[in-house]
């Protein structure tokens, strides 16, 4: 493997010139980015008609509406497990980290809805699960990675999740490299600093990073994609750049996460 040595003032297209093509662990060969763009469900929240996400009921009615692909919360619960969250504290159930998942998942959230496992998630038919843990602080963040590859090899999900993080340290997501997961580097960079954001991940080895898709530049795509990145984006379809979405797609971008996908189909 080739050592990297990002140039600042290169740019992203110093991606390119170093020749990082396949950056890091080979990639598990998912339908996701293999075949054609794909519209994502965030928090696996069903559309039509709408149940909240990162929700037992939300996931099942996805799942039931005919959506292949989706992206949900994740935070660890008192017990290591990894539970549908998207905030720590929730609405209705308190503190994810200071209860136990049985506690957790027998609660009602405010919307009158549940959380639910990681594992149960992982035993429903989708062709991707996008696993957002959320959180990047040490302790936390290795517990988090932990639970993840734990619940995912017990169900043999290899082939079908993107884990996708927000901490960068190295010994951790070597973890997640050794393993043999596919992941991502997820942010909110802004215009300024959405270079030094790729070069993040290009170093971390990410084959993903999930990013605002209005906030990605066409001209960004290639290079990326010859860095062997991949890009997800995410919108909040009240305010989607639908054509930009499009000019992003046309161009190589693998998939949008949305509340909307009918505004991004396949």
């Amino acid at each position: 493997m080739k050592k990297i040595g990002l140039v600042k003032s290169l740019g992203i297209f110093s991606l390119v010139l170093l020749g990082l093509n396949g950056v890091g662990c080979k990639a598990v060969e998912l339908g996701f980015e293999k075949t054609k763009f794909k519209s994502v469900l965030i928090r696996g929240s069903a559309p039509t008609p709408r149940v909240a996400g990162n929700s037992l009921e939300g996931i099942r009615a996805s799942q039931t509406q005919g959506y292949r692909h989706i992206e949900v919360d994740f935070h660890i619960s008192k017990d290591d497990v990894l539970v549908t969250a998207h905030d720590d504290p929730t609405r209705g159930c308190g503190k994810v980290s200071q209860k136990n998942a049985a506690e957790l998942q027998s609660c009602a959230l405010s919307n009158k809805t549940h959380m639910t496992s990681l594992s149960k998630v992982l035993s429903l038919d989708f062709d991707t699960v996008m696993l957002d843990l959320k959180t990047a602080k040490n302790a936390t963040f290795e517990r988090t990675v932990d639970a993840a590859i734990l619940a995912i090899k017990k169900a043999k999900a290899d082939d079908r999740v993107i884990v996708f993080v927000y901490g960068t340290q190295d010994r951790i997501i070597e973890k997640l490299r050794k393993a043999s997961i596919p992941f991502g580097y997820k942010g909110y960079p802004k215009t300024k600093t959405r270079q030094l954001f790729y070069d993040a991940a290009a170093k971390m080895k990410a084959q993903y990073i999930c990013v605002k898709a209005s906030g990605v530049a066409v001209d960004d795509v290639a290079p990326l994609l010859a860095a062997g990145i991949s890009i997800v984006g995410w919108e909040d379809s009240k305010q989607a750049r639908v054509e930009h979405v499009r000019a992003l797609k046309k161009v190589g971008m693998s998939g949008l996460i949305s509340s909307e996908p009918s505004l991004f189909l396949d």
